[in-house]
Parts: C-alpha cells; structure tokens; sequence
C-alpha cells in the first residue's frame, strides 16, 4: 500500500473519532455569540493559523454569500502588521493575548486552533479569553493538553499528527459554518454527497 493510501485510510479512521456532539456545542456557542452580537474571534499558529483564519471567513463572507446572517469574525494571527507590531512590543507568547485584550469585550467567543495544545501564545490568550469572561472553543489534537484543559469546549481532533488533525479540523470547521450557511435547509444541498 502507498503513503498516500496509507494517509487517506489513517485520516478515514480518525474522522470517525470525532464526538459530532462536541462540534454541535461549538455550534451553539457561535450560534449564541451571534443572537447577542459578540464577535467571534479565531486564532492559531502555521497550519492551525491558516484554518483559524478560514473559520472567520465561513462565518462572515460565505454565510453572507449564501443569504444567511453574517458574524462578526476576526482572525487574531491574520493582521501580519498588527501581530508584527505585539511581538516587537510585547514579546512572542504575549502577542495574541494582547491583542485580544485590547480589542475583545466579556460575552465574544474565542475559537483557539492546535495540534499539540501546547503552544505557549496560544495558551496565553485562552487563559486570558476565559479570564475575561469569553467562552472558548478548542479544536485540539492532544486531549489531556493545556490548551484542551483551558477551553470551556473542546473538541478533539484524535490525532497529534499536524496534517491528519488540521485535515478532521477543516472538516470540523465546515461543519460549523456550514450551519450558518445553510440553516433553515431540510437536508444536505445538492452536490454534499457524490451521487455515485
């Protein structure tokens, strides 16, 4: 069998370890955050970066592409000026944190990204998200982590593996904006499912 095979059957496996009832808890807590218009705020570092900031997208743009009501998302880590600017003034592991503090309110959301659920500025500002009255989801790789301890919701990805979790937590994250996509649907659009 090839690496590739043996990647896709690896991912299939973990996939199924997904508890679908921690991702619709994730998807009630956004859910929530928009009805009292909180912002929803994403962060991660690399890969788990890229995926917070395309969370923030499918909950702004796309729901609003397809006729649902927008969120206010912000990515943390997306601003390269910004987080540039923290770093220099603040040091790598405070970076994240000070920006939220310095633009979240008590009652938005925060939805953290990691693989090893150990990454020092990304558990800085978890710790400082629940600290200022923010509910906080974890999409997370490693269950008995810091970050998997920090979060008020987690959801684990089943793998410490950075590309079979940041692939099942592309696929969490479509499920969760998808929702908002698609709410009021009786089903799956046409096209979900290959027909074959």
């Amino acid at each position: 069998m090839s690496f590739a095979a043996k990647y896709i059957n690896a991912w299939l496996r973990v996939a199924k370890t997904v508890d679908v009832a921690a991702v619709e808890r994730a998807v009630e807590v956004l859910a929530a955050a928009r009805e009292r218009d909180a912002t929803v705020w994403t962060v991660g570092n690399g890969g788990c970066g890229a995926l917070a900031s395309h969370l923030a997208i499918g909950l702004t743009l796309n729901t609003l592409r397809s006729g649902g009501r927008p969120f206010r998302a912000v990515c943390l880590n997306a601003d390269a000026a910004a987080l540039s600017a923290a770093v220099n003034d603040f040091g790598s592991r405070e970076a994240l944190k000070v920006l939220l503090e310095c633009n979240g309110r008590a009652g938005d959301v925060l939805c953290a990204f990691t693989v090893s659920g150990e990454s020092a500025n990304v558990n800085r500002v978890i710790a400082a998200a629940g600290a200022s009255g923010m509910p906080v989801v974890a999409l997370v790789g490693t269950p008995g982590s810091t970050s998997a301890r920090l979060a008020e919701h987690s959801v684990l990805l089943g793998s410490a593996e950075p590309g079979i979790a940041e692939d099942v937590a592309s696929a969490v994250i479509h499920a969760m904006y998808c929702s908002f996509m698609y709410e009021g649907s009786p089903s799956l659009p046409d096209g979900f499912v290959s027909a074959h």
